[in-house]
């Protein structure tokens, strides 16, 4: 007899628990998920190589202008920078033994800006010649959004305004470029 009276009473509380169990009470409770979205470092590319040309010397003062250099310039941010730029500078005079062509005389245009991947937006370039004794923007991003993207100037040129009567005979100079990464 005990030994039901101890079976019954298990078989009690064995059914209130499954009444507990059974019961609907909604509840919510708080939890977190996490997503890290890792960067790589950002990249640019830019004309490597330009030869402005060959030309008759002359006594009046010229210009050559549109001597185009042999690649694209872009960046690809994929950091997701708020602002960056790239600048071009002739930090050096273009010479010949002891002649020269002042760093002044050298000016850029670039092709305006354009987001060929992402949803940045560009900041001013320099889409108008002018020179490049000063370091002037080829590409510039002026977004406050921390996107990726890739900006792309097309073309950038160069003129050089060559003196009265500059002596004949090859000059090279540096230009230098400012990177955003």
């Amino acid at each position: 007899m005990k030994k039901f009276m101890k079976i019954g009473a298990l078989s009690l509380a064995l059914i209130a628990s499954l009444f507990l169990l059974n019961s609907t009470k909604a509840a919510t409770v708080g939890g977190s998920a996490t997503l890290d979205i890792t960067t790589t470092p950002g990249s640019c590319t830019y004309g490597t190589s330009l030869y402005i040309g060959t030309h008759a010397s002359q006594f009046a003062a010229f210009d050559i202008t549109g001597s185009n250099f042999l690649s694209s310039f872009y960046c690809v941010d994929t950091e997701g920078l708020n602002t960056w730029t790239m600048t071009m500078q002739a930090t050096d005079a273009l010479t010949n033994g002891s002649q020269t062509i002042p760093a002044a005389n050298v000016s850029m245009i670039a092709a305006t800006n354009q987001v060929t991947s992402g949803t940045c937006t560009t900041g001013a370039n320099q889409d108008t010649w002018a020179s490049i004794g000063t370091a002037k923007t080829i590409l510039n991003k002026a977004s406050a959004l921390n996107d990726i993207c890739t900006i792309t100037a097309s073309t950038v040129n160069l003129a050089v305004h060559i003196p009265t009567s500059q002596a004949v005979g090859t000059y090279t100079g540096t230009l230098s470029l400012v990177m955003p990464f």
